[in-house]
Formats: structure tokens, sequence, C-alpha cells
């Protein structure tokens, strides 16, 4: 019996060795898509970093290469990162790039990190590391390009959005992400030109319908919103916290309150860290029933929960016109200012 337990484990380890090569063979998305839709679509972020850490220690350092065993750094990075773990994500991918320095998908992942840390100089720097290492790659220019138009260096972003689209033209998350930049902007019509051009290419792509639809929620085409949000969550549930609040932030502009309070709650069952949907909850409860504890209760919950557009409670095309005899009284700028600061 212990000579077939024996025979089991380093079976499984053999097989994730050729699993690893194969992985390995294989470059930008596709190398992800591998990754997922093997062993590991179905586990949970702890059960593979726990697995690629057996398999590093299984490993002897003699018998396979550094690149190899980057891949597997690498590959627990990207569990820590889901994880939201960003320190230990940083230091695999710090690994695996000291192991193979030519690879540039272990910076591109860094980069990720340093963009959501905000830490703008250090993604770009990692990006443009990877761009050099692997300049036909067109996922590496419209992060970078997300990252100018975050600063509003439009110029730099659409420069590199053209260069991902001139690279691979049938790729469709490029035309999204121009069209956001576009929607930044407010050019709402070369927004839904972009959008419109990924549908076509992919007409799965849940998050595609979810941007179009909050475009004709600006263009106050409300009812294609809906449908589109609709379509949106039949295609990927996984983006239902964000289409749920959208569409009930549609349905308040049409005054269907109670289905917009409906989705809010959906939204945050979905996920309870999020912010926007406790902000509009409170906008339901000072519209509907005048409830200023509740409103304030949900306002600070949302402002908690990491809100950053401060602007728009103020504005009269956002939430300002919901609440612009809320966000004058003491009781809520005082919630603003305690939490603006942080």
């Amino acid at each position: 019996m212990k000579i077939l337990n024996k025979l089991r484990k380093d079976y499984k380890y053999f097989l994730a060795v050729l699993f690893i090569w194969r992985c390995f063979t294989t470059i930008g998305y596709s190398f992800h898509y591998n990754i997922y839709k093997d062993i590991n679509i179905k586990k949970s972020p702890d059960k593979r970093i726990k697995y690629y850490t057996k398999v590093l220690k299984y490993w002897d350092n003699n018998k396979y290469t550094k690149e190899n065993k980057a891949i597997i750094y690498h590959n627990r990075g990207l569990a820590y990162y889901e994880k939201n773990d960003l320190e230990k994500a940083l230091d695999d991918f710090g690994t695996a790039i000291a192991l193979a320095p030519e690879n540039g998908l272990p910076y591109y992942s860094r980069a990720l990190i340093y963009k959501k840390k905000k830490n703008d100089v250090q993604a770009i720097e990692n990006l443009n590391e990877a761009i050099r290492i692997a300049p036909t790659f067109c996922g590496y220019y419209y992060v970078r390009g997300d990252i100018y138009a975050a600063q509003k260096n439009y110029d730099y972003a659409m420069t590199d959005y053209d260069k991902a689209i001139k690279i691979k033209p049938d790729d469709a998350w490029a035309y999204i992400h121009r069209g956001s930049a576009y929607a930044q902007q407010k050019e709402y019509d070369a927004a839904m030109a972009n959008y419109n051009t990924a549908i076509k290419l992919e007409p799965k792509y849940g998050w595609a319908y979810y941007v179009r639809g909050n475009i004709y929620v600006k263009k106050k085409e409300y009812e294609k919103a809906l449908a589109d949000y609709d379509t949106s969550i039949k295609i990927n549930k996984l983006f239902g916290r964000s289409v749920y609040n959208a569409r009930g932030w549609t349905y308040m502009w049409m005054g269907e309150w109670k289905k917009a309070k409906r989705d809010f709650k959906k939204a945050i069952k979905l996920n309870k860290k999020t912010s926007l949907p406790y902000g509009n909850l409170g906008i339901y409860y000072w519209k509907t029933q005048k409830n200023k504890r509740k409103a304030l209760k949900y306002y600070e919950k949302c402002f908690q929960n990491g809100f950053e557009l401060w602007d728009t409670l103020y504005d009269d095309t956002s939430a300002g016109h919901f609440i612009g005899d809320l966000n004058q009284t003491p009781e809520f700028k005082a919630l603003v200012e305690k939490y603006r600061s942080k």
C-alpha cells in the first residue's frame, strides 16, 4: 500500500511537470488561459498556493530549469493576487523575474499590482520592460494606456490603444479599453463605436454589454441600457456586483425605486466590501422616505469601503441630482470631511 501511495503521489507531480512544460511553450493570454483551463479553474486560490508550494518543494533544482521554476512562482503569485495578498504576490513575481528576466509576463503581473496600489511610476516601468521583451503582445499596451488615461494623459493613452489594435485588430478587449478612455473624455459616440466593435468581435463578452449600457445611461437611453445589463448578467454572473448596481442606478433615474433598491441589495450581497451600492441605498432612503438617519448610515458605509468619486456627490448629473439638499446638511458634510481626508 505504501508503494502504491508513493507512486500515486509521484505521478501527480510528474503530471504537474508536464503541465508546466506545456504552459511554458505558450505566450500572452494563451498562457493565462492554459493555466486556468487545466487544473486551476475549479480550485480556490488557497488550494492553488498549496499545490504550487508542494511542486516547488518537490522539484530538484538540478533537473529543472530556472525558467520552469519561474513559471511556478508566477502562478503562485497570481493566486496570492487573487486573494488580494499583494505583498506575497509581489515577492513571487520578483522571484520569477530573478529566475527568468527575459519572460515579460511576471513584469506585467507585477505592474498590475503597482497599478492597484496606485504606484503609476513602477507600474509603467514594469510594463515598459514587458513591452521591451514582448513588443507584439497587445495586452501590455492597453494596460499601460489605462494608466495614462487615469492620469488624464489621453494622447499617450490613445497611442497605446491604437498600437494594441494595430498589433491585433481582432482583440475585443483593446476596443473596450479604448472605448472606456473615450467615455472618460465624454466622447460617448466614439466610446459606443468601440464597444459595438468589441461586441461584434466577441458577442459573449459580458463586460462589453455592461460598459455599453453605461453609455446608454449617459445618453438617457434607459431601456437600451437595461437590455445591455440584462445581457451582461445572463452571459457572466461574475460581473453581477457591478452590473446590478448599474442597473439599479438606471432604475433610479427612471423613478422605479423598488427595483433600484432590489438591485443595490443584490450587488451588496455579491460583494459586501463594495462602496457604490451602499451610497445608492443612501439615496434611496433619502429620496423615498426622507430618512436622514438611514441615508447617512449607508453613506458612511459607502465611504468606509473606499469611495473615491467625491465630486459626484455635488454633480447634478450624478448623485448630486438626488441628494442636493442632503449634501448641504452639517451631518453629511462632517462625514465627507471625515473620510475624504483619509
